[in-house]
């Protein structure tokens, strides 16, 4: 279950094909690096298509940005299942380690 914090953000494991917790003991057991990744999902209210807003989900990931929007279907449908007056319309990854802090 998505546990929401601050800005609507959730911290997630995903993998394709594992459990997160089968995901979380392969990770630590091959010290394999993980990143993190932001999923922005742009949502309409259901009654107001025009009305739209992008939620940000971060996860934990150890992928490509593409396998990661492949990952993240199930849990865009967990998050509109939990919303349910919001449609997703669009969704993408961004890698959030490779972001430049402002100086």
């Amino acid at each position: 279950m998505l546990q929401p914090h601050a800005g609507a953000t959730a911290v997630l494991g995903i993998v394709i094909g594992l459990s997160w917790a089968r995901w979380h003991f392969e990770i630590c057991r091959r010290q394999v690096p993980v990143g993190l990744i932001e999923l922005i999902v742009t949502v309409c209210a259901t009654a107001q298509m025009n009305l739209c807003q992008e939620q940000h989900l971060e996860f934990a990931w150890n992928g490509s940005l593409r396998q990661c929007t492949i990952a993240a279907q199930p849990y865009i449908a967990q998050w509109i299942g939990e919303h349910p007056k919001w449609t997703a319309v669009r969704w993408r990854c961004e890698d959030v380690t490779s972001r430049k802090e402002p100086t």
